[in-house]
């Protein structure tokens, strides 16, 4: 009959992980402020979530308040992101490879940010504002998917295999950081409709940084191009 034998793993102190973090957290933050097109996708990204958490905080005060519209008319207005979100994935899957990943990137987010600045124009009935709100949500949700789902693709693309991780955890840190400072902007503002347009300019913005990502104009073929894996340092554990 077989002898099994238990053999206890040793576990590393918790001082050690935590020095492993770190230092993961500082070669990711690194890696991103020197690559010039990730540096620009970061900061299109904080100017991006600040503004819309700015946005989304005004947007739901500006639909009860002002719409007088009930919670079920709110959540049947912004469920319309849900039906875009799909078609905008789909959309990302050819326009990039035919148009170039730059003039998709600048145009998405004119057009996605650009529709909401109807939303302080609306007025009347909830028979009128919400179907004009469900068009306005799935237009902004096509194009805001499509926006997503390309500056995925491209920092996919830069970014080598060993790093991936640590570079989509920054520039995930960085925009989403600044979340809650958009979000008491939007619920300190005294007039809604003025915080609207605030957070629109603010992600117009964000759609200017992208602009001068040129780097992302090189990547139009039909598969996005990788650049050539980075060495690896000795002792390196890939995530």
């Amino acid at each position: 009959m077989p002898e099994c034998r238990w053999h206890p793993r040793s576990r590393q102190p918790p001082t050690a992980g935590r020095h492993e973090a770190v230092r993961q957290f500082h070669e990711g933050l690194r890696f991103v402020v020197v690559d010039t097109l990730l540096r620009v996708i970061c900061l299109a990204s904080a100017a991006f979530q600040f503004s819309f958490a700015a946005v989304m905080t005004a947007y739901l005060i500006f639909l009860t308040r002002e719409l007088h519209l009930s919670g079920g008319a709110v959540g049947l207005a912004l469920a319309a992101t849900g039906p875009g979100a799909l078609v905008g994935s789909l959309l990302a899957a050819r326009l990039p490879s035919r148009f170039g990943y730059g003039a998709v990137l600048v145009s998405a987010a004119a057009v996605g940010d650009g529709v909401l600045l109807f939303v302080p124009a609306l007025h009347g009935p909830s028979a009128v504002a919400i179907p004009l709100l469900i068009a306005v949500n799935f237009v902004y949700g096509t194009f805001g998917q499509l926006v997503n789902v390309t500056v995925m693709a491209v920092r996919q693309a830069v970014t080598p295999d060993w790093m991936q991780g640590r570079a989509a955890a920054t520039i995930t840190f960085v925009g989403m950081g600044l979340s809650p400072l958009g979000s008491l902007l939007g619920r300190q503002a005294r007039l809604v409709r003025e915080a609207l347009r605030a957070g629109r300019r603010g992600r117009t913005e964000a759609a200017g940084r992208r602009i001068l990502a040129r780097p992302a104009d090189r990547l139009r073929a039909r598969h996005v191009p990788r650049r050539r894996p980075a060495e690896r340092p000795q002792g390196h554990r890939a995530w």
